[in-house]
């Protein structure tokens, strides 16, 4: 999110210009704070989560990309999303499959391992789950500013 805030002013600009058609997809692992930093890093929460608010009351077209690792059915992990959704301000609809995507994790010996057709088939997204390249459990090494190596990080999806 640091890196998209650094254009927030340009952002804003496109939505005037272009409202209605602009649409961002974040990735929010988890709507609790220390399961999603888990996965994406330490104080990661407390940066996404202020740019989630920029771009949803800058009127924005915010989607979420959640994960289903957790021990949690998708009722419960949408239930939760709602209530971080509400509780932070953001105008997202955790019940609507487009704006919360749950992605389930994947094997890639044996493909999904959670029922993705229920999940994703009515969203048109099945062809292109196909083709993924990166699985939710995929990690890349990332050279940051603010350390001095690379270190190991999960795959945005």
């Amino acid at each position: 999110m640091r890196p998209m805030m650094k254009h927030a002013d340009g952002i804003a600009d496109l939505q005037e210009r272009y409202s209605g058609m602009l649409t961002l997809r974040v990735s929010l692992d988890h709507y609790d704070q220390p399961l999603h930093d888990r996965l994406r890093g330490e104080l990661s929460w407390d940066r996404t989560i202020p740019g989630l608010q920029f771009l949803t009351q800058t009127g924005v077209r915010t989607h979420i990309a959640g994960r289903t690792c957790w021990d949690e059915t998708e009722e419960e992990l949408r239930q939760g999303f709602a209530r971080l959704f509400a509780r932070t301000g953001l105008a997202i609809n955790a019940d609507d499959p487009m704006e919360l995507v749950l992605f389930p994790e994947m094997d890639r010996n044996r493909g999904c391992t959670g029922n993705y057709r229920g999940m994703l088939g009515h969203t048109g997204c099945i062809a292109i789950l196909h083709d993924v390249r990166h699985f939710a459990h995929d990690r890349e090494a990332q050279g940051r500013r603010t350390t001095r190596r690379p270190a190991v990080y999960a795959v945005a999806l």
